[in-house]
């Protein structure tokens, strides 16, 4: 069979040219022992290969002040059953856009990316994974931060069966940013949070951090599910699980064996505005803070979760007052858009690409879910307990 073709677009871009019309006879691979099987296998094993899948974009943080591209290890071969004949490429169509994961190494690559795609492209797609680290963009010497929340609501008609975000640090910030997801964002059916230590659901609300409400940590998972049933109705079965890992090696929540449900509650005395200034006991004891936590959000029954309203401005929205509304248009008039760091101290920082003559990173996998987390995540918790 000769090698299809690219059509050129009217901007110089390529796209895939349509396969010829010919008579469906023609090739429908009778002799083939794949084509033989009934159409419904044949769906099961297209799913398997896609949903075994991924496609890795963006720039990993290796240092707090270098970035290294990700790219795919199967970039060149994850596509390519839809090449194999027409038959297989007319039975799987855009299904795959569902099934394989999409994971951003940064939230900027995130917008870039599916930002750039049409609604209806966008709301084909299913499963995306992403960090949970602030964007800065810069205008004009003005610097907004865009949550992850904000992010997603960028991005309209975002119809995602699981969105999978990799948590950041310092711990008020990522518990902060997981609190504005479940209170706010939309897009997603199931959200999974994932945090590369327990600090997050455990730190002490400190004098630096008291002066925002956001920061100060409050009993889960029994806050969250009252937020969320709040939006989705007492009767909507929507649900919020925390689930602690009982492995203190980076990725182990990838197991379902090693995680162990997590509850806090009120101590005796205790009110909204005390519970968070002292540390959680269990989670913060010996070795427990370099433990892994997961948060697993489903919103309820008739839960309106695919960004069909128009999106919510929130209080510092760098939208507000400008004529920009989407991604492109935010971009455009920006100087600088980059990843923020912020230090335990809370002070910000962000995370400049220095030139570097270094070899992309494969994003190699055994299973599609697994997850790496950036190297200087752990550098601070050693300086952490250097400190202590």
């Amino acid at each position: 069979m000769p090698p299809r073709k690219k059509a050129k677009t009217t901007n110089g871009s390529h796209k895939l040219a349509t396969w010829p019309s010919a008579s469906p006879a023609h090739h429908q691979q009778e002799h083939s022992r794949l084509m033989q099987l009934p159409q419904e296998l044949r769906d099961l094993i297209y799913a398997f290969v896609f949903c075994s899948s991924r496609f890795s974009h963006g720039k990993r943080a290796v240092s707090r002040k270098k970035l290294r591209s990700v790219v795919p290890a199967n970039r060149f071969k994850a596509l390519s059953l839809l090449r194999t004949c027409r038959r297989v490429h007319v039975e799987v169509g855009n299904q795959w856009l569902a099934q394989v994961l999409f994971h951003f190494e940064d939230l900027e690559a995130l917008l870039d990316k599916l930002g750039s795609v049409n609604d209806t492209v966008r709301r084909l797609i299913r499963n995306v994974r992403t960090s949970g680290l602030p964007l800065l963009v810069s205008r004009d010497n003005d610097h907004v931060c865009y949550q992850t929340a904000q992010i997603l609501n960028l991005l309209p008609g975002l119809n995602l069966d699981k969105l999978t975000i990799l948590g950041g640090t310092p711990a008020p910030l990522s518990y902060n940013t997981l609190d504005m997801l479940i209170r706010y964002s939309v897009g997603w059916k199931e959200l999974r949070f994932l945090s590369h230590d327990s600090e997050s659901l455990g730190y002490a609300c400190t004098l630096d951090v008291k002066s925002y409400d956001g920061y100060l940590r409050q009993p889960q998972p029994i806050t969250w599910q009252a937020a969320l049933e709040h939006r989705d109705g007492p009767a909507s079965r929507s649900s919020v699980m925390v689930y602690c890992s009982t492995d203190s090696t980076p990725g182990s929540l990838i197991d379902p064996n090693k995680a162990i449900v997590f509850t806090q509650t009120y101590g005796a005395n205790e009110s909204s505005r005390s519970y968070g200034m002292v540390e959680d006991s269990i989670l913060m004891a010996a070795s427990e803070p370099a433990k892994e936590v997961m948060v697993i959000v489903k919103r309820g029954v008739g839960a309106d979760y695919d960004g069909k309203k128009p999106p919510r401005l929130f209080k510092y929205d760098g939208r507000k007052g400008h004529a920009a509304r989407t991604w492109e248009g935010v971009k455009a008039v920006s100087d600088k858009v980059c990843t923020i760091m912020i230090t335990s101290e809370m002070r910000t920082d962000w995370l400049f690409d220095e030139a570097s003559e270094d070899a992309p990173i494969i994003d190699s996998y055994n299973h599609v879910d697994e997850y790496t987390w950036p190297p200087w995540y752990f550098e601070r918790q050693v300086h952490s307990a250097r400190a202590g």
